[in-house]
């Protein structure tokens, strides 16, 4: 049977269209994990790149899923989720040990790049669990929690809202934002913006970045001190009304202190 040479044509520009669809289809791979965790537990990421969202529930136990994707299945199929759990702690770990065994040249070296596929996990765990999570380069948000939290990150983008506890965050030029924080932060930066707003101020707070700007936003009503030698605030801008005093400059009252080291960053300190 011989098809007419306009049908040969539609099909040809039909093959063409969807060769691009089959060339970004990626593969995924979804893991569910349900774990019980005591409210006073710890839960511990270790991830690379893709995503971490945390949420909270009143429920003494932990539910996850992650998805895997990458262009390559087999990349996907070698990324391998380690879940451990011992007493109250969770750990949850993301190995790429036999990815980057699969792109090795006679099992000596890499040949060129490591693919990692992304990893998007969404977690959910007890309000009250305290969380550690160390990254590379994933986006991450936490949202609800009522208990500290630890981040250790080198380019990640980090977005806390309506969290209450003791921040420790260590990264290297990431941005972080935070809305509605309750309590301390202890922060360190060399590159990356940071602009948190605190709903309520709860212990001494230490702000350290080499050329990141810092934008600080806290109750009007405040009292604190901002402490540090004068020219460690770097470019200073405040809506608030600072007296010094004895290397201080005092907001109010004063109240918890407020340290600061920066290069050539900027503090910022705003009011709602």
């Amino acid at each position: 049977m011989h098809f007419p040479r306009v049908a040969h044509l539609v099909l040809v520009v039909a093959v063409l269209v969807l060769l691009p669809d089959l060339a970004t289809a990626q593969a995924t791979r979804t893991l569910t994990r349900t774990t019980a965790l005591h409210s006073g537990g710890h839960v511990e990421l270790d991830t690379f790149t893709g995503s971490v969202r945390v949420t909270v529930w009143d429920q003494d136990r932990v539910e996850m899923e992650a998805r895997i994707e990458g262009d390559d299945s087999e990349l996907v199929d070698n990324t391998i989720l380690h879940v451990e759990e011992e007493d109250d702690n969770l750990s949850v770990e993301v190995d790429y040990d036999e990815v980057k065994d699969s792109q090795e040249f006679l099992g000596l070296f890499s040949i060129g790049k490591v693919d990692r596929p992304a990893v998007h996990i969404a977690l959910k765990m007890p309000r009250t669990a305290t969380l550690t999570v160390d990254d590379f380069s994933s986006e991450i948000s936490v949202e609800g929690l009522r208990a500290d939290l630890t981040l250790d990150t080198f380019s990640s983008r980090i977005d806390l809202h309506d969290v209450e506890g003791r921040f420790d965050i260590d990264s290297f030029s990431g941005e972080i934002s935070g809305d509605g924080l309750r309590g301390a932060v202890q922060l360190e930066t060399f590159s990356g913006d940071v602009r948190i707003r605190m709903g309520r101020l709860e212990g001494n707070s230490h702000f350290e970045t080499f050329s990141g700007d810092v934008e600080l936003t806290v109750p009007s009503d405040a009292g604190f001190e901002l402490v540090g030698d004068d020219d460690a605030f770097g470019q200073l801008e405040s809506d608030f009304a600072l007296r010094a005093e004895e290397g201080r400059r005092i907001a109010g009252a004063g109240g918890p202190q407020i340290e600061v080291e920066t290069f050539s960053g900027g503090l910022q300190l705003r009011t709602p």
